[in-house]
């Protein structure tokens, strides 16, 4: 009987909790709905506030637990229509920046810098408050005209450092020994297992993209606050970290020690501050803009198969990529493709099923790869085969080459008291086992087949660059150059980012400069259409797709079957409400 009980008392216990989650969460949503019912109706905010903190995704995340979290992280891209709209928004009159620790590459960092400076062209001003801030973030907020600390805030502004972990003494411990196979005397990434401290070639080639990233710091700084130092920045970056705010104001690194609410109060900023997500899904239209240039992402490593998600991010997956590409080739809406990369590379077999596509499309409509802060090995090797590729001038790309690593755990298997035996039938069947070294034989092979998809790399990379394949060879091996290196190596066509790529797609696909161009995500998004009078998520911008407001060199995304149900006869009535990740419907 108590048993019985005990079950009752556990399943009211269990209903009461998942009741009150249910509560919640509708709470949650129906106070974010007036919310934004109200955004779109108000108008008296005249600031725009980034608050500038942690990470930002290349692409869009889709998150499938995201109905018990806000909506969709904000992306770069995102920041940047928000600024570029503030530039010619009458009702905005300045940009306030709270800028926390960032964790984003050079590259789009300075992107986001670029996208600032045209703001100040246009007479605004921008105002920057940060707390603790490190090179990268300082380099962002000098372009501001007003830079504010906390009193009690610092400044690691001590120039750039590279620090890499080696794992070899560890190995041996553990009783794992790698065999190393590679193509490129610069291709150093498995020396973290088998080295104690950097080779030479390692060694060079981070000297080499650490001098050349703080001489385009020391410069871009200098060209905005030159005045405002009291010594050199040279010799600030020599003098620093600033771990007192006194100090790093002595040096005129700031302009004021405040707090934020102070900053807010003397600027007027209290109660007139508009946020990027609600700013720009403050207003839209019902009628989107036709969609010509498509924008794909290959964010992460590559490997074979699908897109997925792991513990450090996207995996960009040959499939459903290059099934994208073929898509936005053969739709005849599309006039254009922007590729933008984001990756360290990953298998050869998946960057050369990406590229050939890539190659495809090209032969149907013009292809623009934007490189992020890192488009290196395979991730340039999807590069290559567009009409024109764009880099930043602090892109990680190159690295044309190839490795191979295998462990060998036989040491490891002793000491835990495990033995293996085989039976083989042919003299390779066993080939590349992780219990054993590899013998002279199976050595060979692999020596052999990495020399072939470097060769191969390296013919690929002549063929798309119009080069001499010794040239190719000579600024391969498998090192890494910036953006600006690759440049002047004629490894990508132009420097630029996001913004640039999309202008060059639309002029080789000879778009009207007069007529709106819209940019349509690939892949397709997949959409969950529940039944009505419910809420239908999208992992989309809606009001992005949907505002006229939007600049018109990107007006943002939508997918096609989600535009034919918007447009349908039958839900026109019935649409009531639409804001940039849900739509309700009675």
């Amino acid at each position: 009987m108590s048993n019985g009980k005990n079950i009752t008392i556990s399943i009211i216990i269990f209903l009461g909790i998942l009741i009150a989650v249910i509560s919640v969460l509708t709470l949650k949503y129906t106070f974010q709905f007036f919310q934004d019912l109200t955004l779109q109706n108000q108008q008296d905010y005249n600031t725009l506030h980034l608050c500038l903190s942690g990470s930002y995704p290349e692409a869009p995340t889709f998150d499938p637990w995201s109905f018990l979290s806000d909506r969709r992280s904000l992306t770069v891209e995102d920041l940047i229509q928000s600024i570029n709209k503030a530039s010619y928004d009458n009702d905005i009159d300045q940009i306030f920046i709270t800028l926390y620790p960032v964790d984003i590459g050079w590259a789009r960092i300075s992107e986001l810098r670029e996208c600032l400076q045209d703001f100040k062209s246009s007479g605004k001003p921008i105002y920057v408050y940060m707390e603790n801030a490190g090179d990268k973030e300082y380099y962002l907020a000098s372009v501001a005209d007003s830079i504010y600390l906390s009193p009690t805030g610092q400044l690691t502004v001590d120039g750039l450092s590279a620090t890499v972990f080696f794992y070899k003494n560890l190995m041996n411990k553990l009783g794992i020994d790698w065999e190393v196979f590679k193509a490129g005397d610069f291709k150093s990434a498995p020396e973290i297992f088998t080295d104690t401290a950097m080779s030479e070639q390692y060694r060079a080639s981070i000297t080499q993209l650490l001098t050349e990233t703080v001489e385009f710091y020391l410069t871009e700084v200098n060209q905005t606050r030159e005045k405002q130092f009291l010594v050199p920045f040279k010799q600030i970056l020599s003098q620093g970290p600033y771990l007192s705010a006194n100090k790093a104001y002595h040096y005129r690194l700031v302009d004021q020690l405040d707090t934020k609410q102070n900053i807010m109060t003397q600027h007027q900023f209290q109660g007139y501050c508009i946020q990027p997500r609600d700013y720009l899904f403050s207003r839209w239209t019902d009628v989107p803009p036709p969609k010509s240039i498509a924008l794909i992402f290959v964010e992460g490593e590559i490997f074979t198969g699908e897109n997925a998600y792991s513990p450090f991010g996207l995996i960009t997956g040959s499939r459903t990529i290059s099934q994208a590409i073929i898509d936005a080739s053969l739709n005849p809406e599309i006039k254009a493709i922007v590729l933008r990369i984001n990756s360290p590379g990953g298998d050869i077999n998946a960057a050369y099923e990406i590229g050939k596509a890539v190659e495809l499309a090209s032969q149907k409509k013009p292809v623009v790869a934007s490189m992020s802060d890192m488009a290196a090995s395979g991730g340039y090797f999807v590069a290559m085969y567009a009409d024109l590729i764009v880099a930043n001038q602090f892109t990680l790309t190159g690295s044309i080459g190839a490795f191979l690593m295998k462990p060998n755990l036989e040491n490891l298997l002793i000491k835990i008291g495990v033995t293996v035996d085989t039976v083989n039938t042919h003299p390779h069947s066993n080939f590349m086992p992780l219990y054993r070294d590899l013998t002279e034989k199976e050595k060979e092979i692999i020596n052999n087949s990495l020399l072939e998809a470097y060769n191969l790399f390296i013919t690929e990379v002549a063929r798309c660059r119009d080069l001499d394949s010794a040239y190719v060879d000579s600024v391969a091996q498998g090192r890494v150059w910036s953006g600006y290196q690759a440049y002047n190596l004629h490894l990508v066509d132009t420097l630029g980012g996001l913004d640039l790529s999309i202008k060059l797609a639309r002029d080789l696909a000879e778009i009207p400069i007069d007529q709106s161009v819209g940019i349509m995500l690939y892949p397709e998004m997949e959409f969950n259409f529940k039944k009505l009078n419910t809420y239908i998520h999208t992992y989309t911008d809606l009001s992005k797709i949907l505002a006229g407001f939007v600049h018109p060199d990107y007006t943002g995304v939508m997918d096609v079957s989600l535009r034919e149900l918007l447009s349908s006869a039958q839900l026109q009535t019935k649409i009531k409400y639409i804001q940039p990740d849900l739509i309700w419907i009675e």
